[in-house]
C-alpha cells in the first residue's frame, strides 16, 4: 500500500510522463475557419514567440514559453510581450521610418534643395503619426527588470518604468516639426525665403532630437542570438547607421550656424563652403537638384579621412573646425567597429584554436592507446558540442585562471542561479541558501544514447538540464516522454533514502545537466530544518497524489515533472 510513510522507509515511482500541452491559442481559439486563423494569428503577433533567440535568456524550456504566453493572454492580454513577433518587426520598422522622416525634413528645409511638391511633404507627416504610434506602442509593451532579470507585464509598472526612462525624450524626438511647417506656411512650404528664419532654424535644431529613436530603436539589435553571423551584421549595421546618421546632423549643424551667420551679418564669407553651394544653387546655370544630393554624400564620406572640404583654394577656418570635428567623430566609430571585429574574432578564431589543440592532444592519446575508433568518434562528438567548446575555452583562458575566486564564485552563480530558481519549490528559499546549493551544482554533459538516470537504482541527487533533450523509458522500455531545457528530475531523492527510480533517462542529443549532490544537499539544510521537512511534505504530498491518479485516472491536461 502506498501512503505517508516515515523518512526513509518508502519506495517512491517517478511520474515521469509528459504529456504535450497545447498552445493557449489552440484552446481558446480552436478551429480551422478563416476567421478563426485569422484571430489566432492576430493575437500571435502580440504573444511571447517561439521563434525569438532572445527568449532562452528568460525561459528555460518551451513549456515555460507556454505558460508565459497562457499568463500574458488571460492576465495581462492589452500589453505587448517585448520578444513578441510585432515588437520584433516594428523594433526594424522604426528604423527606416526615423531616417526617411530626417531626409525629407532636411530636404523641406534646406536651401540648396530644389523645390518639391507640397503634397510630397504630407508623406512626412503620416511618418510622424507613425513616430506619435510608437509611443503608444511602447507604452503597451512589457520591459525587462535588470536586477531580477524578469519580463514585467504589468501595465501600471510598465506605465511608471517608461515615464521614467524613456517617455520625455521619445516625445522630444516624435516632435511634429513637418506638421507645424505646415500650419504656418500651408503650401508656401517650398518657399526659399520663408525657409530662412529662426523659426525653422529652431525646427531643425528640435528635429536633431530624432537620433536619439534611431539608437533607441537600434538597441535591441545588438543584443545576443544563437546565429553569430547575424549578431555581428547587425551590430555593423547598426554602426553603419548611426555613424552616416551623425555624419550627416554634424554637417547639418554646420549649414544651420551659417544661415544664422547671414542672418546676423547679412553676409557671409565667399571661401566658406556654404557660401560657394549657395552660389552655385542660384546662379545664372544652377545644375540639377541631384548634383546637391552627391555633393552632400560626398561631403560626409570625405569627413572619414581627410580634415577639410571646400570648393575654394582657401579653406574657411569654421569649414576646417568643422571637417576636424567630424573627423573626431569618425574616429570614434572606427574605434567602435575594431573592438567589435576583436570581440568576434575572439569569440570565432581563439576557441576554435584551444578546441582544435585539444582535439589533437586526445586523438593523439586515443591512438597512443590504441583505443577503438568508435571511441574516437565519440570524442569528436564531444568537443564538436557547443557546451564543451565553453567549458574548455573557461578551463584554459588565462584571464579567466586569473581572476580571484570571489568574482568565479559571483560567474557561477549568475550563470546557473536562474535555472536553480525557477524550480518551485526553491523559489521563496533564503538568497544566501540559494546561492550556496548553486556554488555546489556541479557540471556535466552527456552524449546521444548515454543513461543518465538508469531505473531500479537509488538516486545520488537533482538533475537540471540546461541543453539538450531528453528520453523517458518505462520498466519495459516503453518511451513515455520527453524532457528538454529547463526540466528537472529526481528531486525526490533529496528527502528520501530509499527511492529508486522506476524509470529511465536517455540522451537524444548532446547535453549538459547541472548535478546537486544529496549529501551536499542535507550538509547545506541542517542549518534550516524547517525548510527540509517543508519540501519533504510538498514533495510527499506531490507522488501521493500522482500514484493516486495513476490507480484512479482523471483526465488532465498535462503533469509536471
Amino acid at each position: 500500500m502506498y501512503g505517508r510513510l516515515l523518512f526513509g522507509e518508502s519506495f517512491y515511482e517517478h511520474a515521469c510522463s509528459v504529456m504535450h500541452e497545447k498552445d493557449v491559442l489552440d484552446l481558446e481559439m480552436s478551429g480551422n475557419s478563416w476567421f478563426k486563423c485569422l484571430r489566432r494569428s492576430w493575437a500571435d503577433l502580440f504573444l511571447l514567440s517561439y521563434k525569438d533567440e532572445r527568449a532562452q535568456a528568460y525561459y528555460t524550456s518551451r513549456h515555460a514559453l507556454r505558460m508565459e504566453r497562457a499568463k500574458q493572454f488571460y492576465i495581462y492580454r492589452k500589453c505587448i510581450h517585448p520578444l513578441s513577433k510585432f515588437r520584433q518587426f516594428w523594433d526594424y520598422a522604426i528604423v527606416p521610418i526615423v531616417i526617411l522622416n530626417m531626409i525629407i525634413f532636411y530636404h523641406s528645409t534646406s536651401l540648396t534643395y530644389g523645390e518639391a511638391e507640397w503634397q510630397f511633404y504630407m508623406v512626412n507627416v503620416f511618418l510622424e503619426c507613425l513616430l506619435f504610434l510608437d509611443i503608444y506602442y511602447s507604452l503597451r509593451t512589457g520591459y525587462v527588470h535588470t536586477d531580477s532579470k524578469r519580463i514585467i507585464l504589468n501595465s501600471k509598472k510598465i506605465l511608471l518604468h517608461y515615464a521614467s526612462t524613456k517617455l520625455f525624450f521619445h516625445v522630444l524626438a516624435s516632435f511634429p516639426i513637418q506638421t507645424i511647417m505646415f500650419m504656418r506656411y500651408g503650401r508656401s512650404i517650398n518657399c526659399a525665403i520663408c525657409k530662412a528664419n529662426k523659426f525653422i532654424i529652431a525646427l531643425q535644431f528640435i528635429g536633431i532630437f530624432r537620433m536619439y529613436r534611431l539608437i533607441d530603436a537600434t538597441s535591441q539589435w545588438s543584443t545576443y542570438r544563437r546565429s553569430v553571423q547575424v549578431t555581428c551584421s547587425l551590430k555593423f549595421l547598426r554602426i553603419a547607421i548611426l555613424c552616416f546618421i551623425s555624419m550627416h546632423i554634424l554637417m547639418r549643424i554646420a549649414d544651420i550656424i551659417s544661415v544664422l551667420n547671414i542672418l546676423s551679418r547679412g553676409s557671409l564669407s565667399s571661401h566658406s563652403f556654404y557660401a560657394s553651394v549657395l552660389s552655385i544653387r542660384y546662379g545664372r546655370d544652377p545644375p540639377p537638384t541631384h548634383v546637391f544630393y552627391c555633393l552632400d554624400f560626398a561631403r560626409i564620406c570625405k569627413s572619414f579621412r581627410l580634415f577639410s572640404f571646400s570648393l575654394t583654394p582657401h579653406a574657411y577656418f569654421p569649414d576646417k573646425m568643422t571637417s576636424l570635428l567630424a573627423y573626431l567623430v569618425a574616429m570614434m566609430f572606427y574605434m567602435w567597429s575594431l573592438v567589435e571585429c576583436y570581440f568576434l574574432l575572439s569569440y570565432l578564431k581563439y576557441p576554435e584554436d584551444q578546441m582544435y589543440t585539444c582535439v589533437d592532444r586526445t586523438l593523439t592519446l586515443s591512438r597512443w592507446r590504441r583505443l577503438p575508433d568508435s571511441f574516437s568518434k565519440k570524442l569528436l562528438t564531444y568537443y564538436k558540442f557547443n557546451m564543451t567548446k565553453l567549458t574548455v575555452t573557461e578551463r584554459q583562458n588565462g584571464i579567466y585562471r586569473s581572476l580571484p575566486k570571489s568574482l568565479k564564485n559571483e560567474i557561477a552563480i549568475s550563470c546557473s542561479i536562474r535555472l536553480f530558481m525557477r524550480i518551485q519549490y526553491f523559489a521563496e528559499w533564503p538568497s544566501e541558501l540559494i546561492e550556496q546549493l548553486v556554488m555546489c551544482l556541479k557540471e556535466e554533459i552527456y552524449l546521444t544514447g548515454d543513461v543518465v538516470a538508469e531505473s531500479s537504482i537509488p538516486s545520488d541527487g537533482l538533475m537540471i538540464i540546461v541543453v539538450g533533450v531528453l528520453a523517458i523509458y518505462s520498466t519495459r522500455d516503453e518511451e513515455v516522454g520527453h524532457l528538454v531545457d529547463g526540466d528537472y528530475f529526481c528531486e525526490l531523492c533529496l528527502v528520501t533514502d530509499g527511492e529508486i527510480r522506476m524509470s529511465s533517462v536517455i540522451a537524444l542529443t548532446p547535453c549538459k545537466i547541472l548535478f546537486l549532490e544529496k549529501i551536499t544537499f542535507r550538509k547545506l539544510l541542517r542549518s534550516y530544518p524547517e525548510l527540509f521537512y517543508q519540501l519533504k511534505d510538498l514533495l510527499t504530498e506531490k507522488y501521493t497524489s500522482q500514484r493516486r491518479a495513476s490507480i484512479n485516472p482523471l483526465p488532465v491536461k498535462s503533469m509536471n515533472i
